[in-house]
């Protein structure tokens, strides 16, 4: 298996204001008085603070592509970084698919439960590594 490492973001600043701006970065947690009965699930938008912690604090995502009418989305280990999020995967349709179009989108879930979660998701273009130097 060949491993190449990956990080995708125009740059550290767009990596941020995407995380901050992410369109489904939401927190849903229900009362810890089960007598409260809500009316429906409670979503907020999680702060640029809180979507760099959800980042760094996991190492496992989901990156999506897409080519012509074709969608994918994949797991991959990744490290999140001064802004950047760095990805290792080995070669194959993945990269070959990527290659064509560097747009992707990431996502990051934590599931404390089945009423408290969060998830965030960046928009951002790909960008292989060569680690011969």
């Amino acid at each position: 298996m060949v491993a190449a490492a990956l990080a995708w973001a125009g740059d550290a600043d767009a990596l941020a204001t995407t995380a901050s701006t992410a369109t489904r970065a939401r927190r849903w947690r229900m009362p810890k008085d089960v007598t409260e009965q809500p009316a429906g699930p409670t979503f907020r938008a999680l702060s640029h603070v809180e979507c760099d912690a959800l980042l760094a604090r996991n190492h496992v995502g989901r990156i999506a592509f897409a080519f012509r009418d074709r969608i994918d989305i994949t797991p991959i280990h990744y490290v999140y970084e001064a802004g950047w999020l760095f990805g290792r995967t080995s070669e194959g349709a993945k990269l070959a698919t990527i290659a064509h179009n560097i747009w992707v989108a990431f996502e990051v879930d934590e599931i404390r439960g089945v009423f408290d979660w969060a998830s965030v998701v960046v928009h951002g273009t790909f960008h292989r590594i060569d680690l011969g130097g």
